[in-house]
Protein backbone atom coordinates (compact mmCIF):
# COMPACT_ATOMS: atom_id res chain seq x y z
CA UNK A 1 0.00 0.00 0.00
CA UNK A 2 1.18 3.50 -0.71
CA UNK A 3 0.96 6.37 1.76
CA UNK A 4 -2.38 7.55 0.41
CA UNK A 5 -3.92 4.14 0.97
CA UNK A 6 -2.64 4.04 4.52
CA UNK A 7 -4.14 7.44 5.26
CA UNK A 8 -7.49 6.37 3.83
CA UNK A 9 -7.57 3.16 5.83
CA UNK A 10 -6.60 5.00 9.01
CA UNK A 11 -9.22 7.66 8.30
CA UNK A 12 -11.90 4.99 7.78
CA UNK A 13 -10.94 3.17 10.97
CA UNK A 14 -10.90 6.38 13.00
CA UNK A 15 -14.34 7.29 11.67
CA UNK A 16 -15.57 3.79 12.50
CA UNK A 17 -14.24 4.15 16.07
CA UNK A 18 -16.13 7.44 16.43
CA UNK A 19 -19.27 5.75 15.11
CA UNK A 20 -18.96 2.95 17.66
CA UNK A 21 -18.86 5.62 20.35
CA UNK A 22 -21.98 7.23 18.87
CA UNK A 23 -19.95 10.27 17.87
CA UNK A 24 -21.68 10.55 14.50
CA UNK A 25 -20.71 14.12 13.67
CA UNK A 26 -17.04 13.40 14.41
CA UNK A 27 -17.17 10.23 12.31
CA UNK A 28 -18.62 12.19 9.41
CA UNK A 29 -16.02 14.92 9.78
CA UNK A 30 -13.18 12.40 9.64
CA UNK A 31 -14.62 10.77 6.51
CA UNK A 32 -15.18 14.13 4.85
CA UNK A 33 -11.52 15.10 5.24
CA UNK A 34 -10.76 13.44 1.89
CA UNK A 35 -13.93 11.55 1.04
CA UNK A 36 -13.10 10.88 -2.62
CA UNK A 37 -9.74 9.28 -1.84
CA UNK A 38 -11.10 7.40 1.17
CA UNK A 39 -13.99 5.87 -0.77
CA UNK A 40 -11.67 5.00 -3.64
CA UNK A 41 -9.37 3.08 -1.28
CA UNK A 42 -12.08 1.85 1.13
CA UNK A 43 -15.44 1.66 -0.68
CA UNK A 44 -17.15 0.65 2.58
CA UNK A 45 -16.68 4.26 3.65
CA UNK A 46 -19.78 5.08 1.57
CA UNK A 47 -21.83 2.81 3.83
CA UNK A 48 -20.32 4.21 7.01
CA UNK A 49 -20.95 7.75 5.82
CA UNK A 50 -24.53 6.83 4.90
CA UNK A 51 -25.12 5.38 8.35
CA UNK A 52 -23.76 8.54 9.97
CA UNK A 53 -26.06 10.69 7.85
CA UNK A 54 -28.98 8.43 8.74
CA UNK A 55 -28.25 8.72 12.47
CA UNK A 56 -28.08 12.50 12.04
CA UNK A 57 -31.50 12.47 10.27
CA UNK A 58 -30.08 13.45 6.88
CA UNK A 59 -31.92 10.68 5.08
CA UNK A 60 -31.72 12.19 1.60
CA UNK A 61 -27.92 12.31 1.74
CA UNK A 62 -27.76 8.81 3.24
CA UNK A 63 -29.84 7.39 0.39
CA UNK A 64 -27.69 9.22 -2.17
CA UNK A 65 -24.50 7.76 -0.72
CA UNK A 66 -25.90 4.23 -0.79
CA UNK A 67 -27.15 4.63 -4.34
CA UNK A 68 -23.74 5.91 -5.46
CA UNK A 69 -22.02 2.97 -3.72
CA UNK A 70 -24.35 0.45 -5.39
CA UNK A 71 -23.80 2.02 -8.82
CA UNK A 72 -20.02 2.13 -8.48
CA UNK A 73 -19.59 -1.23 -6.77
CA UNK A 74 -22.48 -3.50 -7.86
CA UNK A 75 -20.57 -6.68 -6.99
CA UNK A 76 -19.06 -5.51 -3.71
CA UNK A 77 -19.50 -7.97 -0.82
CA UNK A 78 -21.11 -5.21 1.30
CA UNK A 79 -23.94 -4.54 -1.18
CA UNK A 80 -26.47 -6.30 1.09
CA UNK A 81 -25.43 -4.13 4.01
CA UNK A 82 -25.75 -1.08 1.79
CA UNK A 83 -29.29 -2.07 0.85
CA UNK A 84 -30.03 -2.48 4.56
CA UNK A 85 -29.33 1.21 5.06
CA UNK A 86 -32.11 1.95 2.58
CA UNK A 87 -34.63 -0.19 4.48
Amino acid sequence: MDGNSDNSVVRYNLAYAHALNREYEQAGAVLNTDFARTTEQVPEAYILAARMKHFLADIKTAVGLVEKFLLQYPDHPFRSEARGVLA
